[in-house]
């Protein structure tokens, strides 16, 4: 597993703790409003009331506890784990839902219940960011003000309270939102430093080899096909006008390669001068006018001083490979097929061999 892919399941595993325990304390709030263990004691009789008020607060808490462990347990499988992060948004219209209507019907001041919004916009924070936070914040913020101005129910709240209320609102979607945001920020940062060839702005040889996999072991039925490519003449114009020079001449390649590769597929710098290009969903032939496309304007280019070299121009050759070649039974025989096909076209016309 990536460190990303590991990030992601660490940030959903957060996401449904929190929304897990926003629902329980929904229900605890609906429970505690209606009281019904007192009146089941009342029931049975005021003797045993002080025996068994622990015994099913306790009983009620350990059936919680298993409970969370058996959903737990549930999540922890990728299929269920798709499913509820496919839901997720869902949930958290359940909650601002449920929370409105329970707060709203309070008809009287207990438990300070106006303080259960934060959980709604806590866990809006974490799942969508900073704006959906405060807009979250702003329809609570204003529902508590409108109670208070039309007076509903038997208590309103001291307008100072009311203020009070909207500013936590506000200051925990604000700072929760502002993190998730920025966490957000900083692993998109570090993901492109980690998988950004620097010079060329492809892909790097860690980051192809990672992302070659997943495609290779998730194709199914679909082709994937490989462009492996080498400059040509690139080693004498490196030695003849130095570094500097030849990063140029990397940079305008990687820039050229970038333009020609379809948005779909994934380019990168191999290595060295070598590029490759991954292709999944596409046909040899496809490939072939890919490279072709690449070569012609690569061709098209000029580099200072490449006319004076005595073994031509800079150019690059390609190879290509694809998993429908029988040969092949993985994404490392994909490459080696590749670079074999690009050896055999070395200073010739791109040719594909099966």
């Amino acid at each position: 597993m990536t460190w990303k892919k590991n990030r992601h399941l660490k940030l959903s595993e957060f996401i449904f703790i929190t929304q897990f325990f926003t629902v329980v304390l929904i229900i605890a709030v609906i429970i505690a409003l209606l009281d019904p263990i007192d009146k089941l004691l009342v029931i049975a009789g005021n003797d045993i009331t002080d025996f068994f008020r622990p015994i099913l607060l306790f009983t009620m808490f350990l059936i919680l506890f298993v409970v969370f462990l058996l959903i737990e347990k549930v999540y922890k499988n990728a299929k269920y784990r798709k499913i509820f992060l496919m839901k997720s948004t869902y949930i958290n219209i359940f909650i601002i839902a449920i929370v409105a209507v329970i707060v709203n019907i309070t008809i009287e001041q207990k438990y300070f219940i106006e303080m259960f919004f934060i959980m709604p916009v806590l866990t809006i924070s974490l799942t969508h960011g900073l704006k959906l936070a405060m807009i979250t914040a702003l329809f609570f913020s204003s529902n508590l003000l409108l109670k208070n101005i039309l007076g509903i129910g038997d208590y309103s709240l001291d307008l100072y309270f009311v203020i009070i209320y909207s500013c936590i609102l506000f200051l925990v979607a604000w700072l929760t939102g502002s993190f998730s945001e920025q966490e957000k920020e900083t692993i998109g940062d570090l993901e492109s430093k980690v998988n950004i060839d620097e010079l060329t702005g492809l892909s790097n040889h860690r980051h192809f080899h990672e992302t070659l996999a997943d495609i290779y072991n998730n194709k199914g039925s679909n082709e994937v096909c490989l462009i492996y490519g080498d400059l040509d003449n690139f080693k004498y114009y490196n030695d003849t006008f130095g570094h500097t020079k030849g990063d140029q001449v990397l940079k305008k390649v990687g820039e050229i390669i970038a333009e020609e590769t379809p948005h779909d597929c994934i380019a990168a710098r191999y290595g060295g001068d070598e590029f490759t290009i991954i292709l999944p969903g596409y046909s040899v032939e496809q490939a072939d006018i890919i490279g072709n496309n690449i070569k012609h304007k690569l061709k098209e280019e000029k580099f200072l001083g490449e006319e004076q070299m005595l073994h031509g121009e800079i150019g690059i050759s390609f190879g290509i490979s694809s998993s429908s070649f029988n040969c092949i039974n993985s994404p490392l025989e994909l490459i080696e097929i590749a670079d074999s096909n690009l050896y055999r076209e070395k200073g010739s016309q791109l040719r594909v061999s099966n």
